[in-house]
């Protein structure tokens, strides 16, 4: 597989616990995509610069840039990625405006449905 055709997937959480769950089973199950990972919203951006990311997983509650902002703030930059945002609980406030913005909502913790359900989006 070309460079060109390489699927990019960044992960974007600040638990490595989560980080780690989520890189585990898409190398797994997907060996041939590249795996990325970054530990808040700076480092998703230096990333993003670097790589075209074809999906993204960005949890809601990173420090200093929330997910909903970093999610934002790469749409308008460069990306025409697919998201799917992770949290523990979505604001009401927050369910609507992602919804606009055609971004998944998954709820935490990592569990194999919702790597199923990742999957599923994305290859949609």
């Amino acid at each position: 597989m070309s460079e060109s055709e390489c699927k990019n997937f960044l992960i974007v959480d600040a638990d490595p616990v989560a980080r780690d769950a989520i890189s585990v089973y898409i190398k797994d199950m997907r060996p041939d995509w590249r795996v990325l990972e970054a530990e808040n919203g700076y480092q998703a951006m230096e990333i993003a610069e670097q790589y075209p990311i074809n999906f993204f997983t960005i949890d809601e509650y990173l420090p200093i840039l929330s997910g909903v902002n970093l999610i934002i703030e790469l749409k308008r930059v460069h990306t025409p990625g697919k998201f799917v945002l992770l949290t523990l609980q979505l604001p009401d406030h927050l369910k609507a405006e992602i919804e606009v913005m055609a971004v998944k909502h998954l709820d935490k913790p990592i569990t194999q449905e919702t790597m199923i359900s990742i999957l599923k989006y994305f290859e949609s």
